[in-house]
């Protein structure tokens, strides 16, 4: 009878065992298929059409403002004077505030995004040929192409209007605001074409004001996913660090290959990977995710784009020595200025995320400061003016991203 009790309770154990082992089996079954579920690719739901999966197209999207920062820079090249680098950077400014709305609009910095249809999508390539001839429109004089760049503005806001109320009808969030005001920016362009020049000036300003409100209202969306944020800020961000290299091919193509130097292509990719590099590093240790310090962050991409795309200019006239570097303040205007734009700008993005290393950014940007007062005291050439901003980024990225 013992014997037989120890075999039937044995005989229990062992079946509690493989109870308890195929329960684990099954979890880890569970565990693994809602892990391939997480990171498998996002998939449209079934329709008429099949549409693919959101991140393709918010890049399908990017494409049309890194045709229009081509555009854009081309113009710049020709005309940096105070005037025409003021006009290029609100050019730049417009774009980056539709893109910036749009990506609201369509859930781009939510984790559940958007569900696109051909409706959506359509929208979304009308506006993407309203950027491109905007741009394109701003590089013309502004008596040949305002009523053209008004209307392209216009149809691009109007464009985002529609996505946001559609967004908000799909249960997507965002703020409230921004349709209104969007719609208002549209409506106040419109008005400014029946009224007197100095009247006219006024009001298009208001709807310039207006746009503006709206990109600011961006980072007031509860639902917005700070991880998302930051990884469609950086994607625009490679897009404008690439345009770098874009301005270099093109510029080196206007002359030939025997123009360029191989002195100046060291510091050229130097400063391009030093911010690069500080860029990325400062946007993986951001920690705050308050939403004062994710509107100061969104901000100062605007600034921080900018200032690449004038460096960009300025890198490329560098590779092939154009006589612009040698004019006077020639190479302080397109090499030290911006530099100094994107190393504040840096400084500011680390500031608002509160990375430790944003003390070091801060030298950095005082640092390239600093640069821009010797040269326009001195009037320091473009070789030593580029070395010496090289040697500015590169050692404040290497600082920043220091593990000691």
């Amino acid at each position: 009878m013992r014997l037989s009790g120890h075999i039937h309770r044995g005989c229990a154990f062992d079946g509690q065992v493989e109870s308890a082992v195929e329960d684990q089996v099954e979890s880890a079954s569970r565990i693994s298929y809602r892990h391939i579920v997480i990171d498998a690719p996002e998939q449209a739901p079934a329709g008429l059409f099949a549409l693919p999966a959101r991140q393709w197209v918010d890049l399908f999207y990017d494409l049309a403002v890194a045709a229009g920062i081509i555009a854009l820079s081309g113009a710049y090249a020709y005309d940096h004077s105070p005037v025409g680098t003021f006009w290029f950077a609100l050019a730049y400014a417009l774009l980056w505030c539709t893109w910036l709305l749009t990506s609201s609009a369509t859930g781009s910095f939510t984790a559940e995004g958007a569900t696109h249809t051909v409706w959506s999508v359509s929208l979304l390539v009308a506006q993407m040929g309203a950027m491109l001839l905007l741009a394109i429109a701003a590089t013309d004089s502004v008596d040949a192409s305002a009523e053209v760049f008004d209307i392209l503005l216009g149809v691009a806001l109007l464009i985002v209007a529609i996505l946001a109320v559609r967004a908000r009808r799909h249960g997507l969030g965002g703020a409230r605001r921004i349709p209104v005001l969007a719609g208002l920016a549209t409506l106040t362009l419109v008005g400014s074409w029946f009224l007197d020049a100095r009247l006219s000036l006024l009001v298009w300003c208001l709807a310039l004001a207006l746009v503006a409100w709206a990109a600011w209202a961006v980072t007031s969306d509860p639902r917005i996913d700070q991880h998302r944020l930051r990884h469609r800020l950086g994607e625009l961000t490679i897009i404008v660090l690439g345009e770098i290299l874009v301005k270099m091919v093109l510029t080196v193509g206007e002359e030939t290959l025997w123009s360029v130097s191989l002195v100046a292509l060291v510091p050229s990719f130097g400063i391009l990977s030093a911010i690069w590099w500080a860029y990325f590093v400062t946007g993986d240790r951001s920690r705050s995710s308050s939403r004062g310090s994710r509107r100061v962050q969104v901000a100062a991409h605007l600034p921080l784009h900018v200032g690449l795309l004038g460096l960009a200019v300025g890198l490329a006239k560098l590779v092939v020595g154009s006589d612009s570097l040698t004019q006077a303040d020639g190479a302080t205007a397109l090499l030290a200025g911006p530099l100094a734009v994107v190393m504040g700008s840096l400084a500011l993005v680390a500031y608002a995320g509160a990375v430790p290393s944003q003390r070091v950014l801060r030298l950095g940007a005082a640092a390239a400061a600093a640069l821009v007062v010797v040269g326009v005291l001195t009037g320091l050439t473009a070789a030593p003016t580029a070395y010496a901003g090289f040697a500015i980024a590169l050692g404040t990225a290497a600082a920043a991203a220091w593990r000691g």
